[in-house]
């Protein structure tokens, strides 16, 4: 991963299906000048990942707990409202109550309070 990053120079990266866990560092697999904003599973498959360049002004944003997501908010110039990204994975063997929730969970409503 790191080599990638490093070539590429992305700004932002998205990922899923990570299989991070609280033993491995953020430092161990992103350079130095990347945020790192993750939601690793606690069975340690899985897991959800959003890296953002240290250039970019970025916080997280912790509105849904009940979905294995990760939500990061980039401030933008020009008095723009923030952009938001998500990372969001969905298991296969989910029912489609899984989907409700996380619809429920980014929904309208929601997504007022982090603006």
């Amino acid at each position: 991963m790191w080599w990638l990053i490093e070539s590429a120079d992305p700004t932002i990266t998205i990922g899923v299906e990570t299989w991070l866990n609280t033993a491995v560092y953020d430092s161990e697999i992103f350079p130095s000048q990347y945020q790192v904003y993750r939601n690793d599973r606690h069975d340690g498959y899985g897991g959800v990942i959003i890296v953002v360049k240290d250039s970019v002004i970025s916080d997280p944003v912790d509105f849904a707990p009940s979905s294995e997501t990760v939500f990061v908010r980039i401030l933008r110039d020009n008095n723009q409202p923030p952009l938001i990204v998500c990372a969001a994975y969905r298991r296969p063997s989910s029912s489609s109550d899984y989907m409700d929730t996380l619809c429920k969970d980014i929904g309208p409503t929601s997504r007022s309070s982090v603006l």
